[in-house]
């Protein structure tokens, strides 16, 4: 069976823009911001805060954090939902 339809070059770039229209905002935000990976000198400078007071948060828990060997690293993502759950870092 061989169907064969002749669809005008007008409509396919409707549809084509119809398409990039849909897709444009996926295209044009950043992958990579969600999943930056912080260690203590980028989340201090990240939120402002001394790295002193990232490892002491860190290492009691107080912030949400992995680690590699002996070092802390913090997942953007999961510090931005930390704050938008919380309201705030405390910084005390």
């Amino acid at each position: 069976m061989n169907i064969q339809t002749d669809i005008s070059d007008e409509l396919i770039d409707r549809i084509a823009d119809k398409v990039f229209e849909k897709l444009k905002p996926l295209l044009s935000a950043p992958k990579y911001e969600k999943d930056t990976i912080f260690d203590v000198k980028g989340l201090a400078a990240y939120l402002n805060v001394n790295e002193e007071w990232v490892r002491d948060k860190a290492r009691n828990g107080q912030i949400p954090c992995f680690k590699t060997g002996k070092y802390y690293k913090f997942r953007q993502r999961d510090i931005d939902k930390n704050i938008q759950k919380t309201g705030y870092i405390a910084t005390n």
